[in-house]
């Protein structure tokens, strides 16, 4: 996917890399893990990586959505010398050749493993607004009095950080998992 910008802004990228690990090295395998892990949130824009291992049932992929905050950002850690380091320690660990996606905006929200395709769009419109709804009701109900003494801009502002943040690191990533059967279906 090529460089994309929405309204003159880079969009937060998501690199989704599946590997299987060969049998008896686990535990070098979640070293390994640990260490890119720590290396890479020290790159600029480098907003987290989340850790899917594979459950029984499943095709033994572990999963890692990688997001930077900008395609620029992820090329730079992608382009690096630590990084390039790390994988050819990874070639003694897995098997099989490592799978490797990107997405940017809304998608990226959706990003589940093993997913052959891109979830449907309107499930996908669906559930982002039933759980905005659900986010400002709960948050207006916690919160409500507290927002109301606070002039409009600064309200909206507060109000946007919020769901932004709790939608892309908690809510998202979690139903997404939860509901990926329905979405990709």
């Amino acid at each position: 996917m090529g460089h994309e910008m929405m309204d003159g802004f880079d969009t937060i990228t998501t690199t989704i890399v599946a590997q299987k690990i060969l049998a008896g090295a686990e535990e070098n395998y979640e070293d390994w893990l640990r260490r890119i892990i720590k290396v890479g949130s020290g790159f600029p824009g480098h907003l987290g990586v989340d850790i899917v291992r594979p459950s029984p049932g499943t095709s033994g992929l572990h999963v890692l959505p990688v997001r930077f905050d900008s395609q620029a950002n992820m090329q730079r850690w992608e382009n690096s010398s630590e990084r390039q380091s790390f994988l050819r320690e990874l070639a003694d660990l897995t098997t099989g050749e490592t799978l490797q996606a990107k997405s940017t905006g809304l998608e990226s929200w959706f990003s589940v493993p093993g997913a052959p395709m891109p979830p449907n769009r309107h499930r996908m419109t669906l559930l982002i607004t039933v759980v905005v709804f659900l986010l400002v009701l709960l948050i207006q109900g916690v919160a409500g009095p507290l927002l109301d003494r606070l002039s409009l801009i600064p309200r909206a502002a507060l109000l946007s950080i919020l769901q932004v943040g709790l939608l892309s690191y908690a809510i998202m990533p979690w139903l997404s998992r939860w509901l990926s059967r329905w979405l990709h279906s």
